[in-house]
């Protein structure tokens, strides 16, 4: 309710075996939350839809 969803998201950076961390910074009216994920083998427990989606755009450019 209080997410000013245009300011926020959320980048994966990850090294050759899928191994790194997710970026991900909420803006709302009141606040800014800014939330570090540990990510291994290119999985994460409790990921958001955007986090994921971060992570399979890491990934892709693996394989490039």
């Amino acid at each position: 309710r209080d997410l000013a969803g245009r300011l926020s998201f959320s980048a994966a950076v990850l090294d050759d075996v899928g191994d790194g961390v997710i970026l991900t910074s909420l803006h709302g009216r009141s606040q800014t939350q800014f939330i570090a994920k540990g990510v291994t083998a290119g999985d994460a427990a409790g990921l958001s839809p955007e986090e994921k989606q971060a992570v399979g755009y890491a990934l892709k450019g693996v394989d490039q």
